[in-house]
């Protein structure tokens, strides 16, 4: 048999509005004797500073040990993420198909994040070969606030639907009927990639 040991060590410099906090969060980074150990499973996806981000993936750089990469792409690393393409292709398909939606809206990430470029792509991409326009803007609270549904997703939450805002209810204040199709549609198809 083969021993494996693993650590996991998990840093969450974005839970608070605490600058400080956040920095003392980041700073148990520079803690790790990265030398004792004989691999690397990277996963940036809850850090918001692109800087902590470059300087880890620098430091991993330096290491003579695998490095897996999740959700965000290093050259040089093994990455492992989501077919964010396809399942945003399908999602925007969906909604034109079976719904009648003809303007939608993508909330993304952080523009640095390789699993969010890549949705973007796809989301675009989709419009365009369905002869919808493609408009960038920045969209603000009243656009949420009046907003007949509402849903967030991400590479570990999925689907998430949001039923309100600033104590605001979105629509009728619980998840809509789209919504729904959507999260359905969804779990059918992660199902079926599955098997």
């Amino acid at each position: 048999g083969v021993d494996i040991c693993l650590y996991t060590y998990n840093t969450n410099g974005n839970l608070s509005h605490d600058d400080k906090f956040n920095e003392g969060e980041y700073a148990l980074l520079e803690q790790i004797d990265y030398d004792d150990f004989d691999g690397f499973i990277y996963d940036c996806s809850n850090v918001e500073n692109p800087d902590i981000i470059a300087a880890t993936v620098e430091r991993l750089k330096q290491v003579s040990v695998p490095v897996v990469s999740i959700s965000y792409y290093v050259e040089g690393f093994h990455y492992v993420g989501n077919d964010n393409k396809n399942l945003i292709r399908q999602m925007v398909k969906h909604m034109y198909d079976v719904h009648g939606c003809r303007k939608m809206i993508f909330a993304g990430g952080p523009q640095y994040h390789y699993e969010n470029i890549q949705r973007f792509e796809a989301f675009c991409e989709t419009l365009e070969e369905l002869g919808l326009p493609v408009k960038e803007a920045a969209f603000t609270r009243h656009d949420v606030y009046t907003a007949d549904e509402c849903f967030l997703t991400g590479s570990a939450a999925e689907l998430i639907p949001v039923v309100q805002v600033d104590g605001r209810d979105i629509g009728d204040g619980k998840p809509g009927k789209i919504t729904k199709t959507i999260l359905s549609a969804f779990g059918d198809f992660v199902k079926k990639d599955r098997n």
